[in-house]
């Protein structure tokens, strides 16, 4: 999944337009998702767009303080935003 369908699937699900969704929106505070939104948000993931990775973790762990940009992170891969320092270096063996 590439991170422009994750801000379209959730943009469409909050109803919040597209532009004010970012990787550090907070899911609970900053999409105001209540637990029950926030499931079914991510089973959505998992069933329609075959995030399985995230099954493991549905209800075994907290939400709270989770940015879409750690969720994209954790289960998608490395985020297209996150920032240089943190993605390795051109040339840099793995």
């Amino acid at each position: 999944m590439q991170w422009d369908e994750l801000v379209a699937i959730v943009s469409n699900f909050v109803e919040i337009p597209a532009g004010e969704i970012h990787d550090d929106t907070l899911l609970i505070d900053g999409l105001g998702l209540d637990s029950l939104a926030l499931t079914e948000l991510l089973i959505t993931l998992i069933e329609e767009h075959q995030v399985e990775s995230l099954e493991q973790e549905l209800f075994s762990r907290s939400w709270e303080g989770v940015t879409l940009g750690q969720l994209y992170d954790l289960y998608c891969g490395p985020s297209p935003l996150a920032p240089a320092a943190q993605q390795p270096a051109s040339g840099a063996e793995a």
